[in-house]
């Protein structure tokens, strides 16, 4: 989500600036220009250029969701979490909960991280780097609680993955699978039911304890 695309001519940059030039008000060409710049890697400058646009249009749908990511690129982590929660009036999508997640979680901000993660979970059960993400909160959060048990079940929960991911790796041989299909299915099985089960000890049965492996 944080990634931009590779840097483009010098030629369509110089359009949007003389399009912002000759209709400073304009929105869609402060976020045009905006977005090009970004792509260029003028962060700076495209931040500031997007929000002139947001200023002029402040309901321009996913515009906040791009310069909250900007903003996240450049560390600048507690107006990029303003920025999320901004994006988060216009569209509830599992992609901006966990922007403001990994945002909040820099800022030190703990339990607000988990909860804005267990939001992404919700609405996209499904993501496995969303229920890892999730999962790591966890453990930061539970540290004190899981710290004791990490000798003695570490190698039983690594243990407990391999098998899954194997079991789903022979499974996707039965059925003839090609490989990138077995390596998916494998993933699926063992990393992520395994993450799942941990999600759902400590989100719906909220107990740390059965959350143990």
């Amino acid at each position: 989500m944080n990634q931009l695309a590779r840097p483009t001519g010098p030629t369509e940059l110089d359009q949007h600036r003389l399009a912002v030039r000759r209709n400073p008000r304009d929105a869609n060409a402060h976020a045009l220009l905006g977005l090009t710049l970004l792509r260029a890697r003028l962060l700076e400058e495209g931040v500031a250029s997007l929000r002139r646009a947001l200023e002029l249009n402040p309901k321009t749908r996913g515009l906040h969701a791009i310069l909250a990511a900007a903003l996240f690129e450049m560390e600048r982590f507690e107006v990029a979490a303003q920025a999320y929660r901004t994006a988060l009036r216009f569209q509830n999508e599992a992609d901006l909960h966990q922007g403001l997640a990994d945002s909040l979680l820099r800022l030190g901000q703990g339990e607000e991280a988990e909860a804005s993660a267990r939001r992404a979970v919700e609405l996209q059960p499904g993501n496995t780097s969303v229920l890892l993400s999730l999962i790591a909160l966890i453990a930061v959060d539970q540290w004190e609680v899981l710290k004791p048990w990490m000798g003695r079940l570490a190698l039983a929960t690594t243990a407990m993955c391999l098998l899954a991911m194997l079991a789903g790796a022979g499974l996707a041989r039965l059925g003839r699978l090609d490989l990138p299909d077995t390596v998916t299915l494998g993933l699926e099985v063992g990393v992520q039911n395994c993450t799942l089960a941990f999600l759902i000890a400590y989100n719906v049965l909220q107990s740390a304890t059965v959350g143990m492996p």
